[in-house]
């Protein structure tokens, strides 16, 4: 199977959503360890992909699934709960990698520090203050919302059929 961790993580998030819906203690507790065996094969293949080929895999973690609602394999295991998936260094690396990148390369301290003090005295203002350097083709997609409001209706229907 191509989409195996996707795949996992989707199952992981059903068995738990599933959890909610069930009186017997005994569906509830097996629910439990579907979803928990789900998540240990997602962990476990993210683990063989993270020691193979870095590179690849903070590619495949961020890259976006049209099969599963165009999320992220990061916002499957968000949305199905998977904190031990969550946890795992290859996550966490593609974590800082995105926060990183929104940031400013034009970083200056004396400006940070009056960012802070006045993020801290005026948080209506961060936003005037804050730099953020987007590369050439998040300006576009920011501007072009046309395209997206057709991929957020698809994943919005999506998170709904996963709620409920």
């Amino acid at each position: 199977m191509k989409d195996s961790i996707p795949a996992a993580l989707l199952l992981a998030c059903l068995a738990r959503k599933m959890q909610s819906q069930q009186q017997s203690q005994r569906e509830v507790a097996e629910l439990d360890k579907m979803a928990e065996f789900y998540e240990k094969s997602a962990v476990g293949i993210l683990e063989e992909c993270h020691v193979t080929d870095l590179q690849l895999t903070l590619t495949m973690l961020c890259a976006v699934r049209p099969l599963y609602g165009n999320l992220s394999q990061l916002l499957l295991a968000e949305e199905s709960q998977s904190m031990n998936f969550i946890e795992h260094q290859a996550c966490q690396t593609c974590i800082d990698n995105m926060w990183n990148r929104h940031l400013s390369s034009t970083f200056q301290p004396l400006s940070y520090l009056i960012s802070l003090v006045a993020g801290v005295i005026l948080p209506p203002f961060v936003p005037f203050l804050a730099d953020y350097s987007y590369p050439e083709s998040r300006r576009s997609e920011k501007q072009g919302r046309g395209h997206a409001n057709s991929n957020k209706t698809l994943q919005n229907s999506v998170r709904y059929l996963i709620e409920n």
